[in-house]
């Protein structure tokens, strides 16, 4: 299982603190992530900005007709 960031449609690792993560139903730390750097959060932000631009400029038909996973290529992302 990756737990990656997916900024401007590209998986990278966060930079910043480790941080544990816990099954709610046990307390047990399942695992540890990395969280986002300030700098990584401002290029995921610029990044969902640029796309959101793009994105409301198509047409819901166009939209329809894409597959799910080809809207960060048609954004001009990865």
């Amino acid at each position: 299982m990756q737990h990656n960031l997916l900024i401007n449609g590209k998986l990278v690792a966060g930079e910043g603190e480790k941080v544990p993560v816990y099954n709610p139903a046990t307390g047990e730390v399942i695992l540890e992530i990395a969280e986002a750097t300030a700098a990584q959060v401002d290029a995921a932000v610029e990044a969902a900005d640029r796309a959101f631009d793009a994105w409301s400029q198509t047409t819901p038909k166009t939209r329809a007709g894409m597959p799910p996973e080809a809207g960060g290529r048609h954004l001009g992302a990865g």
